[in-house]
Formats: structure tokens, C-alpha cells, sequence
């Protein structure tokens, strides 16, 4: 599936059902107008729990950091679901304030969201060295190389914390 500008508003129209959402959200992350970010956005909370998951992983996607505030909102979210599809999200945009976002949370996490918020933050302070965000990388790293985390995980932070020291 495939659109341009003009199918926005169509495609839009399409998020608010459960039978046509995915398609529509299919086309539009690939739309690299700003009006199909708008149009995800506008949709998040009005959507049922398995449309929000979609969109929010939608917007990650697109790494919409206009998002950022919205989707770090769910990561509260009572259904672990919709909260676990907010890491992923989040570690795609891979801003400063998604990694801020991940770092609060990684730290309250129910411990089912643990470990899948903790990959999350591995990936976005990844995605952060990657960008040049030596910074926020290097803080969301000693974050995960906390005592309080996984084996596995404090092995692959303190590695990225090297890393991003040699860099």
C-alpha cells in the first residue's frame, strides 16, 4: 500500500476502525509528509488498546519526535502491552528525551516490563551514540549498568558505556 500526500486524510479516517487501522497505518509510516505523523498522532488517544499499540509502534516507526510526550504517557499504561509497544517506540525515536523517558521508567518498571524496557534503552542509548548524543547515550548506559538490572543487561551497558568513552 502506498500514498501520497493527498491520501492522508483518507487514510486518517481509516485509523479509528480495528479492521482498517493497520493498512492505514502501514501507508502512512511510509508517507514522509508531516501530515502523516499529524494524522497518528491525532488518532492515539482516541484509539482502543490494540489500535493505540499499533499506532504508537507506527510512530516509532517514523521516529516522530513530536511524539515523544504522548507515547512516554503510555509507558504507564495499565495494559503491559501498550506500555512494552511504548519502549520500543521510544528506543526507535532514540532522542534525548525518549532516552530521559526510558531511563525513568527502566528504573520503576513492573518486573514483567524490566527487561523488555531495559533492551529498550540498550537500543535507543545506541541509537544515541549513533546520532553523535554522546551525553544522554553515556547517562541512559550507567542507568542499565545499575545493580538493580539484569546480569545481561549491566554486561551490554557497561560496554556501551566504554564505547561511548573511546568515542
Amino acid at each position: 500500500v502506498i500514498g501520497t500526500k493527498t491520501a492522508v486524510n483518507a487514510l486518517a479516517a481509516l485509523l479509528g476502525n480495528p479492521e482498517t487501522s493497520h493498512i492505514a497505518r502501514f501507508a502512512l509510516e511510509r508517507l514522509e509528509d508531516a501530515a502523516a505523523g499529524d494524522a497518528l498522532r491525532a488518532a492515539l488517544p482516541k484509539a482502543d488498546a490494540k489500535t493505540k499499540q499499533g499506532l504508537i509502534g507506527s510512530l516509532g516507526v517514523r521516529r516522530d519526535k513530536a511524539a515523544t510526550a504522548a507515547i512516554a504517557a503510555c509507558l504507564g499504561n495499565a495494559d503491559p502491552l501498550t506500555a512494552q509497544a511504548a519502549c520500543r517506540a521510544l528506543a526507535l525515536i532514540g532522542t534525548p528525551e525518549a532516552a530521559q523517558a526510558l531511563g525513568a521508567y527502566v528504573k520503576k518498571a513492573p518486573e514483567a516490563l524490566k527487561v523488555p524496557a531495559a533492551d529498550a534503552g540498550l537500543i535507543c542509548a545506541e541509537r544515541l551514540a549513533a546520532d553523535g548524543e554522546k551525553a544522554s547515550a553515556k547517562s541512559l548506559y550507567g542507568i542499565l549498568a545499575g545493580a538493580d538490572m539484569p546480569k545481561t543487561i549491566q554486561i551490554t551497558a557497561t560496554r556501551g558505556l566504554s564505547k561511548t568513552d573511546n568515542k
